[in-house]
């Protein structure tokens, strides 16, 4: 991996921020806390981190970016099973716990809508279900939760966390619920 060669690259560019994505499943190979820890994975997170913060660089980090760990897919159906949230929460909480004294902005999921919308209803996307019915909003449903009922409020959560309605024919009920900006 060249991450030293990159970090210096962005310091020669004069970058004063520099946001990636974590991959839930290096962490967490099976998605679980109680599957195990990955700490060769934990480990190259820390390094970029250091590199990035010993350079003057300000590391942002979004938890996910359409990586769900293929073991919860398989065994829970993904983001369309409400199970997914306690998941997330461990691996939340372990990536706050391992990176948080050093990463100070946090990105939660990086398009939701395209996660629900393109993942879970239409299928063109990961994982690829064509969902009939309210699975879309269920998806949505569940990415609020983690949101709202399980992150620590004490890290700066920034934006990048969209969901909108289909359409007009959602009821104004579902527009008020499914709208979330966090910028």
């Amino acid at each position: 991996n060249k991450y030293r060669e990159d970090v210096q690259l962005m310091k020669a560019l004069g970058l004063r921020y520099y946001r990636f994505s974590l991959s839930w499943a290096r962490i967490f190979p099976d998605g679980t806390l109680d599957g195990g820890v990955n700490q060769a994975g934990v480990q190259f997170y820390n390094s970029v981190i250091d590199e990035l913060v010993q350079n003057g660089i300000t590391p942002m980090i979004t938890l996910y970016h359409w990586d769900l760990p293929q073991a919860l897919q398989d065994r829970y159906g993904g983001w369309a099973n409400g199970n997914i949230v306690e998941h997330f929460h461990d691996y939340a909480t372990y990536a706050f716990q391992s990176f948080g004294d050093r990463v100070k902005y946090w990105i939660t999921f990086n398009e939701p809508w395209v996660v629900c919308a393109l993942g879970y209803g239409i299928g063109t996307h990961a994982p690829g279900v064509q969902g009939a019915g309210n699975v879309t909003y269920i998806c949505g449903h569940n990415i609020l939760k983690v949101i709202h009922n399980t992150l620590p409020s004490c890290f700066n959560i920034l934006g990048n966390f969209h969901l909108v309605p289909s359409g007009p024919s959602q009821s104004s009920e579902c527009r008020r619920c499914l709208f979330v900006s966090l910028c």
